[in-house]
């Protein structure tokens, strides 16, 4: 049935929907009155560890199935779908398989889950495969993998059925730089094509892949929001001091980050007191921060 499913699909998925999402564990409330609309794009959710969002991407693949109720696929809610795992490619933060595998073996499992038809299976296997740089590792043992290779393996996976919902949750953990590039050009060539959503709390990983972005605070997400619009939350509020000058600052402040330049030490810095410096134009991270730290109160 699965199968022939995937043979007959019908109108491609265009909109994801949230409504009214709570979850709680161990009578700890993780997610409260969670509401969006996500359609075909990049989106990044945003947030420090521990804010809720491997909570969330559970909640969207059903691995919590109470969560069914609060989502709908192009305006129909998903308790009424029965196809709609067929539509969803999912990295979990921690992916394993059987290590006794070789990969080809570990992706057709995968497949067979997935109800892929087996004609084609093959080439859907090499496809994926070849995305993530493991096209020649088809015959080795998942046992003799690195970590940063087994992440590739769960992002290679993610891709197979070619889903229109893919959900990645940190996935540029355990990737060298070379790998992260390559992943970060991957999800930006389908910018439009896919409903993308891609839990980090790395602000770098977003800038150049996500144009819109979910945040969680306190429990609820704000969003989406463009990169321009959480940039524009903190116009005014940054500044960029030198070591000596950091002492003239009116508290509250935070120290964002330090770098040297040259041979002077600096501290780039959000402040909601005025100050007798001139403020500098805001970035991505001085956004995120004003907005999760609710700057200025």
């Amino acid at each position: 049935m699965a199968k022939e499913q995937k043979q007959n699909r019908k109108k491609p998925i265009e909109s994801l929907s949230v409504a009214h999402l709570a979850f709680s564990f161990k009578r700890k409330r993780i997610l409260q009155d969670v509401n969006f609309t996500v359609s075909k794009g990049n989106y990044a959710l945003l947030a420090p560890n521990g804010a809720g969002k491997t909570t969330l991407l559970r909640c969207l693949s059903l691995l919590f199935p109470q969560a069914q109720s609060a989502l709908r696929v192009n305006g129909q809610a998903v308790k009424k779908r029965k196809d709609y795992f067929d539509y969803l490619g999912y990295l979990p933060q921690q992916f394993n398989i059987y290590p006794q595998l070789t990969l080809c073996q570990g992706l057709e499992l995968i497949s067979s889950y997935k109800g892929l038809p087996k004609e084609s299976l093959s080439q859907e296997i090499h496809r994926v495969t070849k995305l993530v740089h493991l096209e020649n590792c088809l015959d080795q043992k998942l046992a003799t993998f690195s970590g940063g290779m087994m992440r590739r393996v769960g992002i290679a996976q993610t891709f197979l059925g070619d889903p229109d919902i893919l959900l990645f949750d940190e996935p540029t953990a355990g990737l060298d730089i070379e790998e992260r590039t390559r992943f970060k050009s991957i999800i930006a060539q389908l910018s439009g094509k896919k409903i993308i959503l891609m839990s980090t709390h790395l602000v770098e990983d977003v800038e150049t892949t996500c144009p819109n972005i979910l945040l969680i605070r306190s429990g609820q997400v704000l969003g989406p929001l463009s990169q321009e619009e959480i940039k524009e939350r903190a116009q005014g509020l940054v500044y960029q001091v030198k070591e000596e000058e950091q002492s003239a600052l009116q508290s509250p402040y935070l120290v964002i980050r330090q770098f040297r330049r040259k041979q002077t030490l600096y501290s780039r810095v959000l402040s909601a007191q005025f100050q007798n410096i001139p403020s500098v134009s805001p970035e991505l991270e001085d956004g995120y921060l004003c907005i999760i730290k609710n700057i200025p109160s």
